[in-house]
């Protein structure tokens, strides 16, 4: 058997798929002749195996797989993926519709063992569809058909039937094709991305391409005559381009609508902006008549209405849907209610968390700050988390639970989902997200989720991602959201740390706190979220994160500032709140402090710091180690080749040979201003350099090029 040359590329991937003789009935395997195949094919106790794959193993390979060539090798068949290399495959099965695809296809063909037709092309188009009549499959993606030269279980082989090149077909070529006889779902459209596009004439052009029947590569070609176009970024084309092809592949696919006027094409989103008319269009969803509708909110009149649809500089948007709303996974308001005060609204908050949740009434405050911003949080640049930290049965999901069912437009997921999901239902909703569970070990999906975490704190902090059908094709998520943990463990990495406002949590003696959450819970959430949806229309137009009052917060951390300074246009007017706010940064700033001293790193800077209070002239890596008598983590003495590593991550430079007397000595330089900068860091008293004879008249001056690279990454 051989795979023929077409397809012996090194993107297409393959299946190992069982021998085509072995049937298995009762979870018994039977080696049955061809001959036998019109007997037992029609007893549904029978299952064929030569097109399943074998042994259960689902594993793509590729051509230069070892695995796939032994397995070719024993005359045992083999599949061929749809999807990888852009590799499509049109799946026949119906002999009356093989004369139309013969002659609109001229590609790659093969018969199959029942008569059939496969034929190949290569085309960027992605959506898999069934035809008519159980007529055959559009395989692009996920599946996957039998190889040529493979034998059917009839025991009649994939024959090659015209040996030519696959042939390369625009999306919406291959459409027209295959549009007469797929199964047609209107209520789903091809694709789903957000029109964004700033020019209504590079739209215009590329949907006039695609009619053209242009690939993608030919569009982009000719669309980089335009100056604009070729200027703009990668991300703006993919959305501009996405955009066309989703309007003229509905057309396609639903003719009638070209009958219709353009009012009928559409864009699904959860929230869309007016600049112009000062309009706010948030989603609605009412878990009684279970219907999604949209509240425009007018910010100059102060009114909002409900409605179905709105249209935007021509662009008419319908409310998203997903089985997320249904089963109650995302938690969206319902109607805006008057909330009467600022005042009185924290007041409802602190009131039901406090009814259902157990902690100190500073952390209590913090999280209505942290609700508060969360319904306004495009506003901001940058963003904290909320971190729950604690051991089992100690109130972690009661935590999340409690105030994750206010954030805004919250949805739950724990630290086991993998990524791929998180990122869509990210960039679908543009919500709260929270995680439970998220102790995230060293894994390709965990470290996928700590990206979404440690890069999801800042606006424009974009994770890129190959389309796993079409590596040429990159993806740009943006994972910047409000976030909510929940973890047993503090974070291995530091940087992951630094960004969470962490409560410990202790359990509760308290006996008024229902065990479970139960109508009342959600019943008054959703009354909350409510207020809150007023809240954000109100003062949506009044934040100006961007009009900071000036504020004196103290001896912060450059870090601390960043990403709590969000907090303050909250309630900058209030003296109050700003006082608890002050208090309560302040002690979470001395517990950064606290556990960075007591790090391993601290561990060295303490040891350094003591060296010169004690006046230790001059020292070098094995001074400092005995000094300190600093031990590795497996116990033993630390060798002055890791300590080299860690004393230039903390901002040290190489040790250089000084003349002591009558002998040289390698001994570490130090900096003034380095130094006082990494003890007040690290929590340690200051020392009087200036007294101090270990600082040479260079090093006194020398007051450049110096930076701390610190371990836990918080400057």
């Amino acid at each position: 058997m051989k795979i023929p040359i077409q397809l012996q590329k090194k993107d297409y991937r393959f299946k190992l798929l069982g021998h085509w003789g072995f049937w298995k009935k009762n979870n018994e395997i039977h080696m049955m002749e061809g001959r036998e195949y019109e007997k037992i094919s029609k007893d549904k106790n029978w299952k064929p195996l030569g097109k399943a794959p074998h042994k259960g193993n689902t594993t793509e390979y590729s051509l230069f797989d070892s695995a796939l060539k032994s397995h070719i090798q024993m005359k045992y068949n083999y599949g061929v993926q749809a999807g990888p290399g852009s590799l499509r495959i049109i799946d026949v099965d119906n002999e009356k519709l093989i004369p139309y695809f013969e002659n609109e296809l001229s590609t790659l063909t093969i018969e199959t063992g029942s008569g059939g037709r496969h034929y190949y092309v290569i085309s960027e188009y992605d959506k898999n569809h069934r035809f008519k009549n159980s007529g055959g499959e559009m395989r692009c993606k996920n599946w996957y058909v039998v190889g040529p030269n493979s034998t059917h279980p009839n025991g009649k082989m994939y024959k090659v039937v015209r040996d030519t090149e696959i042939q390369i077909i625009s999306d919406i070529h291959l459409l027209k094709i295959i549009g007469p006889h797929i199964i047609k779902n209107n209520s789903t459209p091809i694709l789903t991305s957000k029109d964004t596009s700033r020019s209504g004439k590079e739209f215009g052009i590329i949907c006039s391409l695609l009619r053209k029947n242009k690939t993608k590569e030919e569009i982009f070609s000719e669309m980089n005559l335009y100056s604009k176009w070729a200027n703009s970024s990668g991300q703006y084309r993919e959305l501009t381009y996405n955009k066309a092809l989703e309007i003229i592949s509905k057309k396609i696919m639903n003719p009638e609508i070209n009958k219709k006027s353009k009012k009928d094409d559409f864009v699904r989103a959860s929230f869309i902006e007016d600049r112009k008319r000062k309009l706010l269009i948030e989603q609605l969803y009412d878990p009684v008549s279970k219907k999604n509708t949209f509240c425009i909110y007018d910010a100059e009149k102060d009114k909002y209405e409900s409605m179905d649809e709105f249209t935007v500089e021509g662009t008419k948007f319908k409310p998203l849907l997903g089985e997320e709303i249904q089963k109650g996974a995302i938690f969206l308001p319902s109607e805006p209610i008057d909330y009467d005060s600022d005042v009185n609204l924290q007041n409802h908050i602190k009131k039901f968390i406090h009814k259902w949740l157990d902690i100190p009434s500073d952390v209590l405050q913090f999280a209505v700050w942290n609700i508060l911003m969360s319904w306004v949080y495009e506003l901001f640049h940058t963003i904290n988390y909320l971190r729950a930290l604690g051991d089992t049965g100690t109130g972690k999901s009661r935590f999340l639970d409690a105030l994750g069912v206010l954030h805004y437009k919250s949805i739950s997921t724990s630290g086991a989902t993998t990524s791929a999901p998180v990122f869509r239902i990210i960039d679908k909703w543009k919500g709260s997200l929270i995680i439970d569970e998220a102790d995230l070990k060293k894994s390709d999906e965990a470290q996928d989720m700590v990206k979404i975490i440690n890069q999801g704190y800042e606006k424009n902090r974009f994770i890129m991602r190959c389309d796993t059908n079409n590596f040429d094709n990159i993806r740009f998520f943006d994972p910047f959201c409000p976030k909510i943990l929940g973890s047993r463990k503090v974070f291995t990495d530091k940087a992951v740390e630094s960004r969470c406002i962490t409560h410990v949590m202790r359990g509760t003696n308290r006996k008024d706190i229902p065990l479970n959450l139960n109508k009342d819970f959600y019943d008054e959430a959703l009354l909350l979220r409510n207020k809150l949806l007023l809240w954000r229309f109100r003062n949506y137009y009044k934040i100006d994160p961007t009009n900071k009052p000036k504020i004196d917060l103290g001896e912060l951390e450059p870090r601390v500032k960043q990403i709590v300074g969000s907090y303050i246009c909250l309630f900058s007017k209030d003296k109050t709140q700003l006082k608890i706010f002050k208090e309560f940064i302040g002690k979470h700033q001395d517990e950064i402090v606290y556990e960075r001293k007591n790090s391993f790193d601290g561990q060295i800077v303490e040891t350094i710091h003591k060296m010169l209070s004690d006046e230790t002239k001059y020292f070098n890596n094995a001074d400092i180690i005995s000094y300190g008598e600093l031990k590795g983590y497996n116990g033993n003495v630390l060798s002055t080749q890791v300590l080299s590593r860690m004393l230039k991550s903390l901002g040290f430079k190489k040790a250089k040979l000084k003349r002591l007397g009558n002998e040289t000595k390698r001994v570490i330089p130090l900096n003034k201003i380095h130094l006082e900068m990494l003890f007040k860091r690290y929590g340690l008293d200051e020392v009087d350099l200036s007294t101090q004879k270990n600082l040479s008249p260079i090093d006194k001056f020398d007051t450049t090029d110096f930076k701390i690279h610190a371990h836990d990454d918080s400057l």
